[in-house]
């Protein structure tokens, strides 16, 4: 009885610590995209201001 216990008690674990590894990581992967689409788009602007004064 008690091992069936300690068994749900781990698998519940185990499936909380996953779920909060995936949530975790789905952020910082988002986080992650935004940054870089941000920094995509000041790289076009200064290319863009650098080719204004070349011209």
């Amino acid at each position: 009885m008690w091992d069936k216990q300690l068994m749900m008690a781990v698998i519940v674990g185990a499936t909380i610590t996953a779920v909060l590894t995936v949530i975790c990581f789905t952020k910082h992967s988002i986080h992650i995209s935004i940054k870089l689409h941000n920094i995509e788009i000041e790289i076009k602007k200064e290319q863009k201001k650098k080719h204004l004064k070349h011209s």
